[in-house]
């Protein structure tokens, strides 16, 4: 009996190191978002996705799961390359949608808003 609560505990102890491991990585390295004329860049310390705006569609905010995770923005991706790990190809016309978590100090609604602007101001006019 003895050696299955070492066992317990010692998973206890790699589960909680292991978070504790990827706060300080994200502490040291925090999750950036910057938004340029032509693309915005997203950048945490395992993923970095630039999107260029002539590429993206309506920027949306997804409902939580719960009101303890973040907001989830996302949008239908046309451009080049994979855009993220996370995209999947069930947007309109088979087009990839992609995410990003929204941890940043400008609430949800502020940051859809400011891309949906830049987006809007960087598509050329159709003929």
């Amino acid at each position: 009996m003895v050696a299955g609560h070492d066992l317990v505990g010692m998973a206890v102890i790699v589960f909680f190191g292991l978070a504790l491991c990827v706060n300080v990585a994200t502490l040291a390295h925090p999750i950036l978002l910057t938004v340029s004329d032509r693309d915005f860049t997203y950048d945490g310390p395992v993923r970095h996705s630039t999107y260029e705006f002539e590429h993206c569609g309506d920027f949306q905010i997804r409902k939580n799961l719960g009101p303890w995770t973040p907001k989830l923005i996302v949008f239908n991706y046309d451009g080049p390359g994979r855009p993220s790990r996370f995209s999947r190809r069930n947007g309109p016309d088979g087009a990839r949608v992609a995410s990003i978590l929204c941890t940043f100090r400008l609430p949800a609604s502020d940051l859809v808003d400011l891309l949906n602007a830049s987006r809007t101001a960087n598509q050329s006019p159709k003929n």
